[in-house]
């Protein structure tokens, strides 16, 4: 039997309460529903509540039918949120892979549906796919791989014939034109004669064959077309080509969801694929294919699973429509239940404008609220944060204390000024909007018609000039430039003054000791989201904001020094002193724990002085060389390779076989250089006979000391242990991986540049590995991996011991974020009245993030996701850009706190959208306000994150402390989630802004009304309408377990 407690174990009460009503909706009621909706608000965790639906499902099935094979679909816009969610989800078994991520590649893998778990007798599976690949299939031609399965399944004698031109035009048909016949043939012999199963292929086949004119028949008759080179060349036949393949990809994905029968179909942000809910809808069909299965149950997840607000600009847009289409297919189209429905909203919204004309019949209100909530909370249910402050603002600083400023400057009225002239010589649209968002539209516009029509007219002569562009030749030159827009200005401006583009890590929100330099002079909190309207900016973002970064980095180097990095390069006959910082060891990590040491220094009150817990380390350290039984000689100068072998030599005296164990793991390690492995052969050597080891250098103790206590390697060792849970023998492999991502990290330019500012002699190969050392320990790298690695624990899920367990995933993730390639951006460049050569603008301090429309190709999609991970990790990026498009479900909130709206969304419940990204589980903002409130709970404790949640009391079904918590420290010293409008002088953004606000606080109150703008118009005029409007929104809140079985 399965047992469900260990993943219901983790949820908060408030999910919980949400898992037992669904279930008790889906199975146990009386009146059971096959369709439900969780709606909570963004943030609060209903991948989580999908996981715990998952694991009772698994239970339920375990006892009532312990035979029965178990399918979970789940159904998401992009592979991007798939792979973020499918950890979470995939909980046991054959789940823990994705079988496949199509439902037409399920020929080739029926078979491995059925593999059992040994210890439960049954078969789990989890399939991610998204509706473009699976669902969405007529007029798209999809993957080569595909298409061969096709000609597997098709090219059978029987169906086309054993030769002649009908099988080749056959073959033409399904290769298409874009594939070059390697990669045709490849794909071919990939699929052996017997991954096929039988079973879907005569199912196929059969289905091919049925009706008049059948599929096979006008396939055949597409064949023979194409038998004729001349037709196949001719673009004209290409919807012919499309068509017919695109309903054989439709034809085998309705077979191959006949032969999966899905238990769990769990539809994820639903609302970016409409039509998938309507079965008139071609996609929607196939879908509804998939919901009418025997037993099949669907889990519903959006936080606006209908447009929440419909303003009345929103021509397209309708959200009486949207809730009642959503309605009907939770209700499977039941239409007494959906009058019903209808008819207790009627009566809601009269009372409602009865309010708005001054009426007192708030009775009448709340009992019609009561009618609707209970009739929807037979297939939905809704928690929102609001509630758990004071003031229901949830944590929000509408207008922070350090807000960005836009700065406009007399040269971006010369600028629009340009725009325009070019806007009316190529007759094009108003360019008010362009300009105010956009430095340098026309350098950075890619897929723009304006752009496009630009060049052209460069081109034809119509626009000889262009003065008012980006410079390029002091771009090429790393020279100062104008940033060419006021809202720009504003962010640089704020990270300049932060001191931002020294630091290669946020400081840590829980500080053992005081920082050094540049730590202390910087005074940067959290990273920056920032949302856009246009695809154009988050690019323009990206690539001057990391110019900037560059360029202040870089201006105190000479030439030489930008392009001849030494840092901690690989040197094969060299001491190892590259390695030092790298290595964990035991030894140290007992000696130089700084959160240990910082208890004897007042670190419970405050952080503690740096220099104080240096010189306890040194002692520390001091006395443990002393006791080293390895004979050292006084003679000759300092032996540079005592720095690594002391702590390893240390390591084997105080726990046998322990430095071996280290070495060990290291081999095992994919690093690719010659001199890794020289190294390791050395370290052997020395470590069985340190007979030849020279005189100690007489700054041993020193170097000793400080990488005791924030070396990366010895700090990762002791994070992984006391959060992750393992002793720490057991993560020494792991803590040498992450040693040498920061490796990896110090060999970049950008920090090249940063560490060689804090010393004049940090360019030697033998100097600068000591200032890389020197810069962690000001920068409390303890104190940060222990917080990275608490957010890591929470984060990522656990993995089947042969991929290293949570432990190893967590290594990854960080590894991963680390290493994070600086991507290299195309500018476009303007010369003499010509289109010159494109530039190059390299971005790391600040990236853009796909917005979700490439995000079916794999590279796009591990690219989407790295970035995420690296702006979920206190490493750079600082800034991330991106549009609002396809970002529903991704996390952002480890390491930000701050949402800039660069341009305002034309409705409240995408500003709540947008926010929503940073305002989750254990945020930027929570985590300082825990630390500052509980600080001596946490220095007292091994696991000190673990103890500062454990001491803040539970509050609002478990809402607080994980989702908000305000803290106990002085209200201006709060951690706030910040909203950043970024409004421009005398325009008309400020009176936008402030309609946008105060519809946020009612607009609640026209839940599934018509003409919403109207009625809400009519409520703002009620006397204190705002102040109560709580009181009378439909209450969706789950029902307690006990009273979660309704009847109508």
């Amino acid at each position: 039997m399965f047992d469900a407690t260990p993943y219901l174990d983790r949820l908060k009460p408030f999910q919980m309460a949400t898992v037992e009503h669904i279930f008790a909706r889906m199975f146990d009621a009386d009146d059971p529903v096959n369709r439900y909706l969780c709606a909570d608000e963004v943030g609060l965790g209903k991948t989580m509540i999908a996981r715990g639906l998952i694991a009772k499902m698994i239970e339920h099935y375990s006892v009532t039918e312990p035979t029965r094979r178990i399918d979970v679909l789940y159904v998401c816009s992009n592979q991007a949120i798939a792979k973020q969610n499918f950890s979470k989800l995939a909980i046991v078994g054959n789940s823990q892979r994705a079988v496949t991520d199509r439902i037409t590649k399920l020929p080739l893998h029926l078979g491995d549906l059925e593999r059992e778990l040994p210890e439960l007798g049954i078969a789990v599976n989890f399939i991610p796919i998204t509706p473009t690949t699976s669902l969405d299939l007529r007029s798209n031609v999809g993957r080569v791989d595909e298409r061969a399965l096709l000609w597997t399944m098709l090219g059978d004698e029987r169906l086309i014939g054993r030769r002649g031109m009908r099988r080749v035009g056959a073959e033409r048909l399904l290769r298409q034109k874009q594939v070059g016949d390697w990669s045709w043939q490849y794909e071919k012999r990939r699929i052996g004669p017997g991954d096929i199963d039988s079973t879907i292929l005569d199912a196929f086949v059969a289905d091919i064959r049925s009706g008049s004119p059948s599929l096979l028949e006008r396939f055949a008759e597409t064949a023979e077309l194409f038998t004729s080179k001349r037709a196949w060349d001719d673009n004209r036949n290409g919807s012919k080509r499309t068509s017919i393949v695109g309903d054989l990809r439709r034809q085998l994905a309705e077979t191959c969801i006949r032969a999966l029968s899905p238990d769990l179909i769990i539809l994820d942000e639903f609302q970016r694929f409409p039509k998938l809910l309507d079965p008139d809808e071609t996609v929607g069909a196939l879908a509804d294919l998939l919901f009418q299965q025997h037993e099949a149950k669907t889990l519903l997840l959006s936080a606006t699973p209908y447009r929440m607000l419909t303003r009345s600009t929103e021509l397209d847009e309708n959200h009486h429509d949207d809730f009642l289409k959503t309605t009907k297919f939770l209700l499977e189209h039941d239409t007494a239940g959906v009058e019903k429905m209808a008819g207790a909203l009627v009566a809601y919204r009269e009372g409602l404008r009865d309010l708005g004309r001054g009426g007192s019949a708030t009775s009448a209100v709340v009992e019609a609220r009561d009618v609707v909530s209970h009739e929807l909370r037979r297939v939905m249910c809704r928690t929102e944060r609001l509630a758990a402050t004071a003031d229901r603002n949830g944590m929000l600083a509408a207008n922070p204390a350090e807000a960005i400023g836009p700065r406009l400057e007399p040269a971006d009225l010369l600028q629009f000024r340009e725009l325009d002239r070019i806007s009316d010589a190529i007759k094009s649209q108003d360019v008010v909007e362009y300009w105010k968002s956009c430095p340098y539209p026309l350098n950075f516009m890619d897929g723009y018609k304006f752009a496009e029509r630009f060049e052209g007219a460069l081109k034809s002569g119509d626009v000889k000039t262009f003065a008012h562009g980006l410079d390029v030749d002091a771009v090429r030159a790393t020279k100062p430039i104008d940033l060419g827009n006021a809202r720009l200005r504003g962010l640089v401006d704020q990270l300049e003054a932060e001191r931002a583009w020294s630091l290669l890590w946020l400081p840590p929100s829980l500080p053992y000791y005081t920082p050094g330099q540049p730590f202390q002079r910087a005074s940067v909190k959290t990273k920056r989201l920032i949302f856009s309207s246009w695809t154009v900016v988050p690019k323009a973002i990206a690539a001057l904001t990391s110019y900037e970064a560059e360029r202040h980095l870089f201006a105190a180097l000479d030439s030489g020094a930008r392009t001849e990095v030494q840092g901690l390069q690989w040197r094969p006959d060299g001491p190892m002193t590259e390695l030092v910082m790298s290595m964990p060891s035991l030894t140290m990590a007992e000696l130089g724990d700084p959160l240990i040491v910082s208890r004897k220094f007042g670190g419970a009150d405050s952080p503690a002085s740096r220099p104080a817990v240096l010189q306890s380390v040194r002692r520390a350290v001091k006395d443990a060389l002393a006791q080293l039984e390895v004979p050292t000689t006084d003679a000759g100068r300092g032996d540079p390779r005592w720095y690594i072998m002391a702590p390893l030599l240390l390591d084997d005296q105080g726990s046998p076989g322990s430095a071996a164990a280290l070495l060990d793991a290291a081999e095992v390690l994919e690093v690719d250089a010659a001199a890794w492995r020289s190294h390791l052969r050395e370290l052997r050597r020395l470590l069985a006979d340190p007979s030849d080891l020279g005189k100690h250098p007489s700054d041993l103790i020193e170097v000793l000391a400080k990488n005791a206590i924030a070396g990366p390697g010895t700090a990762a060792l002791r994070s992984l242990s006391r959060s992750a849970g393992q002793d720490m023998v057991s993560n020494l492999g792991n803590a040498l991986t992450l040693g040498l991502a920061f490796r990896a990290l110090f060999n970049l330019p950008e920090s090249y540049a940063i560490v060689r500012a804090l010393t004049e002699t940090a360019s030697g190969d033998d100097v600068f590995w000591k200032a890389a050392i020197d810069y962690c320990l000001a920068g409390n790298l303890q104190a940060v991996l222990d917080e990275y690695v608490h957010a890591l624990t929470d984060w990522v899920e656990d993995r089947p011991a042969d991929q290293g367990g949570k432990v190893g995933a967590i290594v990854a993730t960080a590894a991963e974020s680390l290493g994070i390639k600086t991507t290299d951006l195309t500018v476009r460049t303007v010369e003499d009245g010509k289109l010159g050569k494109a530039l190059t603008m390299r971005t790391r301090f600040a990236l853009r993030l796909s917005d979700g429309r490439s995000s079916e190709d794999a590279k796009s999609v591990n690219r989407v996701d790295t970035v995420r991970k690296a702006f979920n990790s206190p490493f750079w990026p600082f800034v991330l850009a991106t549009t609002s498009i396809g970002q529903e479900g991704l996390d952002f909130h480890h390491y930000s706190h701050a949402v800039v709206h660069w341009n305002l969304p034309s409705n409240p419940v995408d500003l709540e959208q947008r926010e929503g990204r940073v305002h989750r589980f254990k945020s930027h903002a929570v985590r300082r306000n825990i630390a500052a409130s509980y600080r001596a709970e946490g220095v007292a404790a091994t696991d000190p994150w673990g103890a500062m949640f454990a001491a803040a009391p539970p509050k609002d079904d478990g809402l607080q402390p994980y989702w908000v918590f305000e803290g106990t420290q002085e209200a201006s010293l709060r951690a706030k989630i910040e909203r950043h409008a970024l409004t421009m002088p005398m325009s008309r953004d400020a009176e936008r802004l402030k309609d946008l606000v105060q519809l946020l606080g009612i607009y609640r109150l026209a839940f599934g009304q018509p003409r919403q703008d109207e009625l809400l118009a009519a409520l703002r005029i009620a006397p204190d309408l705002e102040a109560k409007a709580h009181e009378l929104l439909i209450d969706l809140q789950p029902l307690a377990p006990a009273t979660a079985v309704l009847t109508t």
